[in-house]
């Protein structure tokens, strides 16, 4: 086992050495850059004991659910040997894409990477003012994308499946600045559109559709552009897995305030009307992990610069899950409309002042480079997005690096997505490709270059996702038959 363990080790080392060229020495701007994997990979995955298997009875009912039982099952027996193969596999295509994918527009804003080592590809990375989606991928984009800016440097928005194409794409450093599209790159930020596609490139089941955006965690100068992008690309939600400071380093520039009348300027220290009574829940182990960008505490509001984010309300969902409602305001005129326009009279008229109402979902025990004791508080997590109807646009997720929390976090509500789908259902072929897990990392791998981002987040997201299918099959049938209905409406966004 230590062998295979730094088997691994090697492997991802290898590949996030071929993924960016950038020095060690940061920019004035951005400070010291360091590596996302100067953390140990490997560590000890204490999830918590897994719901009973599927009885005869439950499993006679439910044909599909119990072949995506036995996947599951078959994947963790004997130590998780074939999770461990098939993490090796996920680290050689990782460093095959990391050497032939493009990095320049990365490379070009070195101050604005938290890690020299995650960098977005040229051919799949939002851009500020643009469309990140293929038209009509996202709901209410198609218009928008008409009247926008193309996507991608060639002059044209990107087909179906571009960004889940294979890594025979652009070398790295190949060609221009103006034939990658480099332009001045005032549109660059440190984020990856990640949606299903159709293409045949494997990785994405039946006819579903998602859409995120997996996104580094703020640093203090891109707070602005962060909220630029979950403005433009109609976010309507940001899911947040880190805290702003872990083992003493900084993950994510605080980004939002401790307590009431607690106000933040972009390019200014931090102002505080009073001493707050508790540390800030984006600090972990005295390391900061987050920028603040909202404010924490109901009816405050932080200034961003360009932005004034206001919390208007705040609920614990389970004592390390909060959900806030935030009001975005745009300062400046025109204000940023979003590409995916609000529904509803009372969201039109919110986007025609200027303003923007999301929910912010911050989960704040999730170790940096490690996986949750229980992977129930994420389960809660896909649910209340489920419920709130957030799938209707792209969701913003961000962890520090935007690639490890952020890549598990995609991939269970993913494919708790599709199991709500299977209720009832008598394929077993369908049962066992809905959790072909390595498919689906390998998937959002093409878009975002490690995503998922150690062996053992791989190894949870399979212990997680086993949970969940014993819990869906055991729940009451009338439960399960309006969780299926409502899965079925979800799957379109």
């Amino acid at each position: 086992m230590r062998q295979l363990v730094d088997l691994l080790n090697s492997i991802a080392g290898s590949a996030a050495s071929r993924q960016s060229s950038l020095p060690a020495a940061g920019s004035s701007r951005g400070g010291t850059c360091r590596r996302a994997s100067s953390s140990p990979m490997l560590t000890t995955a204490g999830a918590a004991a897994a719901p009973p298997p599927l009885s005869a009875e439950l499993a006679a009912r439910h044909p599909a659910l119990r072949a995506a039982e036995a996947a599951l099952e078959a994947k963790l027996e004997n130590g998780a040997a074939d999770c461990d193969e098939d993490y090796i596999r996920l680290a050689e295509l990782n460093e095959q894409l990391g050497s032939q994918r493009g990095f320049d527009a990365a490379e070009a804003r070195r101050d604005l990477n938290r890690y020299c080592d995650v960098l977005p590809y040229d051919d799949n990375r939002v851009r500020l003012g643009r469309p990140a989606f293929p038209p009509g991928w996202v709901s209410g984009s198609a218009a928008a994308a008409s009247a926008a800016p193309a996507v991608n440097g060639s002059g044209t928005s990107p087909a179906r499946g571009s960004g889940c194409g294979s890594s025979s794409s652009s070398g790295r450093g190949s060609g221009s600045a103006a034939e990658a599209g480099l332009g001045d790159l005032e549109d660059y930020v440190n984020a990856s559109p990640l949606y299903s596609c159709d293409d045949g490139s494997g990785g994405c089941f039946g006819d579903e559709r998602w859409a995120y955006i997996a996104s580094q965690g703020p640093l203090k100068h891109t707070r602005d552009a962060f909220w630029r992008m979950a403005a433009e690309q109609g976010c309507g939600a940001v899911v947040m897995l880190t805290n702003t400071i872990e083992r003493g380093m900084t993950k994510c520039a605080p980004y939002f305030a401790v307590a009431p009348y607690t106000y933040l300027r972009c390019g200014t220290p931090l102002s505080i009307s009073f001493r707050p009574a508790h540390p800030h829940p984006a600090v972990e182990r005295g390391m900061t992990k987050c920028a603040p960008y909202f404010a924490e505490a109901p009816r405050t509001a932080k200034s961003l610069g360009r932005f004034t984010v206001q919390t208007a309300e705040v609920e614990e969902l389970l004592p390390d899950l909060h959900r806030r409602t935030l009001v975005l305001k745009d300062t400046q005129q025109p204000a940023v409309q979003p590409l995916a326009p609000q529904q509803g009279q009372q969201g039109q008229q919110a986007q025609q002042a200027g303003r923007m109402r999301l929910t912010h979902y911050h989960y704040s025990a999730w170790p940096d480079h490690g996986v949750p004791s229980s992977p129930q508080p994420l389960l809660r997590l896909c649910e209340e997005l489920r419920a709130a109807g957030h799938h209707a646009g792209p969701v913003l997720v961000h962890c520090s690096a935007g690639i490890g929390r952020s890549g598990v976090f995609c991939v269970l509500d993913i494919v708790t997505r599709r199991l709500l789908g299977l209720l009832g259902a008598h394929d077993a072929a369908a049962g066992a490709a809905a959790v072909d897990l390595a498919a689906l990392v390998a998937h959002l791998r093409r878009q975002r270059l490690g995503m998922v981002q150690t062996r053992d987040q791989y190894l949870f997201c399979h212990t997680a996702l086993l949970a969940f299918v014993r819990q869906l099959a055991q729940q009451p049938q009338h439960a399960t038959a309006q969780q299926a209905q409502h899965g079925a409406a979800q799957a379109q966004p």
